[in-house]
C-alpha cells in the first residue's frame, strides 16, 4: 500500500513521491498516478452525496496517515493536500489526488498533463463560431479516447475553459506542483460525487472519488456557446431519473424538438457506430431519437411522450445505450449550436 507524498524536479520532468506503508519511499512517474498514489481498503463504503466545494476545508494528513497505518520519516513532509466535508452527519476526508483523478479524465492522459504549465492549451482552445465562441479539443490522445469508457471527459474539459473558476482550479495543479505540492483550487461549483471509502465511526477516509456532475455558481465566460447549467462529467449521472431533468434540449424557434435533416446528418455517424446501419434497424432511429429529445425538453416522463416509431421502453432504451457510448453530449452540442445559432 501506498501513498502520494509530494511532487519532486528532476530538470525536465515531474516526478510523485510516495510513501509505503512499511516507511520505504518510491519515485512513480506521473503517468502512473491514475491508478497509484492512494491507498486501498479490503473494507470499503461507498456514499453517493452532493456537495458545495465552498464547503470543504483543508485538514491535515496526519488522521488519514494514521488510519492507513502510514509512518513517514522524520525528515520527509508530507506535501499531498488533503480536504474535509461534512455531509448529512457524515464526516469525509478527501486527499486532494482523489479528487484532481475524478475532474481530470480520461485521467490516463488528463492527469499527468495538469502538472506542467498552460496545460489547458495543450489540450483544447477556444475558436469563434457562426454563433459566438465555442471549445474545441484537439489533444493528440482524444480521438482514441472517444471510442473508450472516458464519458463525460469532453463535457468537463468544456467546463475548465469555460469558467473562471474551473479554469484556475486546472491551472493550479501546476503552480502548486512547482513548490512540490500535490493540490489544487477548488472550483465555485455544486457537484455530485460517489466517494468511496474507509469508514470510521462517522468519518469516512476517501481512497477514489467519482464526480457525476458539476452545476459552476460562477458566471461564464462572455460569448461561448451551447453551455449547460449542469455538466455532466460521468456515464453514471445518465443512469439516475433525477439527473435527466438536468440536461437541457433546446427547442427550434417554432417550439418543436424533432431533427431537422441537417441536424441529423451530423448526429447520424454519432448515434450509429461503424459496424451499423440506419438500416439494421426494424425501428426508424432518427424518429425515435425524436422521442428522446422531446422527453427531455419538456421534462415528461417517457410514458407520457407520443412516439413516432416503437414505445417508451424502446425510447428509454436508446437515451441509456447513447450514454453508455458517451454520445449524449455531442449530440446535444449539435444541437444547442445549431438551434441558438437560429433563434
Amino acid at each position: 500500500m501506498e501513498l502520494a507524498i509530494g511532487v519532486g524536479f528532476n530538470g525536465s520532468n515531474f516526478f510523485c513521491r510516495t510513501v509505503t506503508s512499511a516507511g520505504e519511499l518510491n519515485l512513480l512517474p506521473l503517468k502512473t498516478l491514475h491508478n497509484r498514489g492512494l491507498p486501498t481498503g479490503t473494507k470499503t463504503t461507498r456514499c453517493r452525496v452532493e456537495s458545495n466545494f465552498s464547503d470543504w476545508r483543508k485538514v491535515s494528513a496526519s488522521e488519514y496517515l494514521s488510519t492507513f497505518g502510514f509512518q513517514l520519516p522524520d525528515s520527509i513532509s508530507d506535501e499531498h493536500q488533503f480536504y474535509e466535508t461534512e455531509i448529512d452527519g457524515r464526516r469525509f476526508v478527501i486527499p486532494a489526488l482523489a479528487l484532481m483523478r475524478a475532474l481530470f479524465r480520461p485521467a490516463l492522459h488528463m492527469l499527468p498533463a495538469m502538472f506542467r504549465p498552460q496545460a489547458l492549451d495543450q489540450i483544447g482552445r477556444i475558436t469563434p463560431s457562426e454563433s459566438g465562441l465555442k471549445v474545441e479539443i484537439d489533444a493528440s490522445w482524444a480521438k482514441a479516447a472517444s471510442s473508450g469508457q472516458s464519458y463525460g471527459w469532453k463535457s468537463a474539459i468544456s467546463w475548465f475553459f469555460a469558467h473562471p473558476s474551473a479554469s484556475l482550479s486546472a491551472g493550479s495543479v501546476h503552480t502548486n506542483a512547482r513548490s512540490g505540492r500535490i493540490d489544487l483550487s477548488l472550483p465555485d461549483a455544486e457537484a455530485r460525487i460517489v466517494f468511496t471509502g474507509v469508514r470510521v465511526a462517522k468519518t469516512i477516509f476517501v481512497v477514489d472519488a467519482s464526480v457525476m456532475t458539476v452545476t459552476p455558481l460562477d458566471a461564464p465566460i462572455d460569448d461561448l456557446v451551447g453551455l449547460p447549467k449542469t455538466f455532466l462529467l460521468h456515464q453514471s449521472a445518465l443512469g439516475k431519473p433525477k439527473i435527466t431533468t438536468e440536461i437541457t434540449v433546446p427547442f427550434h424557434s417554432d417550439g418543436s424538438s424533432a431533427l431537422s435533416d441537417l441536424e441529423w446528418e451530423k448526429v447520424e455517424n454519432v448515434i450509429l457506430t461503424s459496424r451499423q446501419k440506419a438500416s439494421n434497424y426494424k425501428l426508424s432511429q432518427r424518429d425515435l431519437l425524436d422521442g428522446v429529445l422531446e422527453k427531455l425538453a419538456t421534462n415528461q416522463s417517457w410514458k407520457e411522450i407520443n412516439y413516432k416509431v416503437g414505445t417508451w421502453v424502446n425510447a428509454s432504451a436508446m437515451f441509456h445505450r447513447l450514454g453508455k457510448r458517451g454520445a449524449l453530449p455531442e449530440i446535444l452540442e449539435v444541437l444547442v449550436e445549431s438551434r441558438t445559432g437560429s433563434t
